[in-house]
């Protein structure tokens, strides 16, 4: 979003980067060393978390100790695991220069490629814009959402008539009245 919204040219585009990448590399230094400093403690404790934290510790510490830079560089590019990433890195045992290098280095890899897509979808948006018209873009999203509701739709009704069964009786598995 921010590379399309820098229309400033390529100095806005450097800051919009430089933001995102800085404010990658602290929130994930800030986890790294929650997961130091609070790891232990939590990984001993009696909660939902520390027990399978606790089961899977050992699998934990081997993806990060024979794996680092999938497990660091590569994690950035996956949603969920980005923001817990650092935490089980520090918590396998990871050391701290080791997850920075690995940590700049997918932080880069993502703010490139995140920045990237801003920016060929402000361009996207531009061509299409001039060939159909705002009016048009317009147009084309709302029929592109009525036909997936209607495909959700149909899917719902299809779940429904294969739970009943095709001819109304109960479906497989389910005692007639």
């Amino acid at each position: 979003v921010a590379a399309g919204r820098a229309r400033g040219g390529a100095r806005r585009r450097r800051a919009a980067a430089a933001a995102a990448a800085g404010g990658a590399v602290l929130g994930d230094v800030l986890g790294f060393w929650v997961g130091r400093l609070a790891g232990p403690r939590v990984l001993a404790g009696r909660g939902w978390f520390a027990r399978r934290a606790s089961a899977h510790r050992d699998e934990m510490e081997a993806m990060f100790r024979r794996h680092p830079v999938v497990s660091v560089t590569g994690a950035r590019l996956v949603s969920f695991v980005r923001t817990l990433m650092p935490m089980f890195a520090a918590m396998s045992g990871m050391r701290w220069r080791r997850f920075l290098t690995y940590e700049v280095l997918g932080v880069a890899g993502w703010t490139g490629l995140y920045m990237g897509i801003g920016l060929v979808a402000r361009e996207s948006w531009h061509v299409a814009t001039r060939l159909v018209g705002a009016g048009g873009m317009v147009v084309f999203f709302a029929v592109v959402s009525s036909l997936l509701r209607a495909v959700r739709a149909r899917r719902a009704r299809r779940r429904a008539r294969s739970a009943a069964g095709a001819d109304g009786l109960p479906g497989p598995g389910v005692d007639a009245p």
